[in-house]
């Protein structure tokens, strides 16, 4: 039986914010622009904290941001081939959506790396600072997914759901589907609400990589459940979307990882 929709979603009519000529912004764009600047603010706070200069997090952010889209086209493209097998130069139309998050995670920290390494910054200390920004930005970066239809789960049999107009095969349009992409913004923003208290709460006692080590297992954890319902083009292995084991591997890796800092932590 099939339950009582109450809350539907409408899709977005239109991808672009306005059209000006040759200039037409899409809502993609723009939502991914406030992601990062949200993410940058956050790090200069956790740098103040952490008697680091807030001015230093632009130019981290830039080097991180720009290996960090790479990364995450990459990913993307790897991961889901078939539409880009014929027409191979669409793999650098990002505007129209399709951004791995795991493969953006670690383009920006090698970007952030190479900056640290210019700049005499320590990394790990950075990365801590960074986390809740990373974090914060995934969460509003997910409604990027809602302006482009995409990053939604199985036809939904909850008081909630989704429109979409243009579903996968073989659904029809105009179905109504589990809003996957709200699910993971919403679990962003639990995961950053745990990482700004543990942070202050542990204070100094903590060994750098610490925080960071707790958002990469947090994250991987919803990610892990969240990837069970998505529908969406991927590649499968063993009867799984491979998402689900790159988010189980990097669930035991950090979880791993965060034990071990714990461990070593300054105690008073």
């Amino acid at each position: 039986m099939t339950a009582l929709v109450l809350l539907t979603l409408p899709s977005p009519g239109d991808p672009y914010v306005f059209k000006l000529g040759s200039f037409q912004p899409r809502w993609y764009g723009v939502i991914l622009v406030i992601a990062i600047v949200a993410g940058v603010l956050v790090a200069r706070r956790g740098f103040a904290r952490r008697g680091l200069d807030p001015d230093q997090v632009v130019p981290i952010a830039i080097a991180a941001v720009l290996l960090g889209f790479a990364g995450a086209r990459v990913e993307h493209v790897l991961t889901d081939w078939k539409p880009f097998g014929a027409i191979p130069q669409n793999a650098f139309v990002i505007w129209r959506g399709g951004l791995g998050i795991y493969g953006g995670v670690i383009g920006g920290m090698l970007g952030a790396a190479v900056a640290c390494r210019l700049m005499r910054l320590p990394f790990w200390v950075v990365a801590d600072c960074a986390a809740p920004g990373v974090v914060l930005g995934q969460a509003i970066g997910r409604f990027a997914n809602y302006a482009n239809q995409e990053l939604y789960g199985h036809p939904s049999n909850l008081p909630w759901a989704i429109r979409i107009d243009n579903p996968v095969p073989p659904y029809l349009p105009g179905r109504v589907f589990q809003p996957a992409f709200a699910y993971e913004a919403l679990w962003d923003l639990a995961v950053l609400a745990v990482l700004l208290w543990f942070a202050r709460r542990a204070g100094g006692r903590i060994r750098p990589g610490t925080v960071f080590a707790l958002y990469a297992a947090l994250y991987a954890a919803g990610r892990l459940a969240i990837e069970r319902i998505r529908i969406d083009h991927t590649t499968y292995l063993l009867g799984q979307r491979v998402e689900v084991w790159v988010s189980l591997v990097v669930l035991v890796l950090a979880a791993t990882w965060f034990a071990a800092l714990w461990r070593g932590r300054v105690r008073v």
